[in-house]
């Protein structure tokens, strides 16, 4: 039941990130006023880390 519940989580999880990551790019111009343009190159990578993070460690009770 365990690993149901983490391909649950994981797939909520990334569900979550392609919406933040859809909402900055659909909004690039007023973010862009407030966040320098070399944070948008890191910006995907730190969200796809997250979300592998997320799911290794969902199903790791001990962690």
């Amino acid at each position: 039941m365990q690993l149901a519940k983490a391909g649950e989580f994981s797939t909520w999880l990334l569900t979550g990130t392609a919406a933040i990551l859809g909402a900055v790019v659909a909004n690039i111009d007023p973010i862009a006023k407030v966040m320098d343009a070399s944070n948008f190159r890191w910006e995907p990578a730190l969200l796809v880390g997250s979300t592998c993070a997320g799911r290794l460690f969902a199903g790791c009770a001990s962690c």
